[in-house]
């Protein structure tokens, strides 16, 4: 995932490739490292071949997390809406933000305005302002005198 954040599609995909054939991992594990090359595939544009893969595995009965990030990838984001609103909450916005399989969804207004709603703050926060530990100790030390 975080060659996907850094979008270093190319090495995420031989990595996820490679390792699929790895023994001994959870069907859990097993299922994150398809979403994820799935995803590194559509994110060069292979759309079909991205949805081929997904299409080799039953996701009928997999968690919510593993639903909405199948619909996400496989474009779908009339389903990607529809989950969202019946996960509320439940789902951390910070997934929304951070994860990279809604790097495309994200794109769609729809889902900008249904975060907000859902959550009740705008999808992109304000940068807070940093400090530094010297700089916020010398201000103590002002307001100290």
């Amino acid at each position: 995932m975080d060659l996907i954040n850094a979008r270093e599609y190319r090495l995420a995909e031989s990595l996820l490739t490679f390792s699929k054939g790895v023994s001994g991992l959870t069907d859990q594990i097993r299922r994150m490292m398809i979403v994820n090359l799935a995803n590194a595939i559509r994110l060069q544009g292979r759309i079909e071949e991205a949805k081929k893969i997904l299409d080799t595995e039953d996701w009928s009965a997999a968690n919510d997390d593993f639903q909405i990030c199948v619909a996400s990838v496989r474009g779908d984001t009339d389903k990607v809406l529809k989950l969202m609103q019946q996960f509320g909450r439940r789902f951390a916005a910070e997934n929304y933000r951070g994860w990279p399989v809604f790097r495309t969804t994200r794109d769609d207004p729809r889902f900008i305005e249904l975060f907000e709603s859902i959550f009740g703050e705008p999808f992109i926060l304000p940068k807070k302002e940093i400090r530094t530990s010297a700089f916020a100790d010398a201000e103590k030390a002002e307001t100290v005198h």
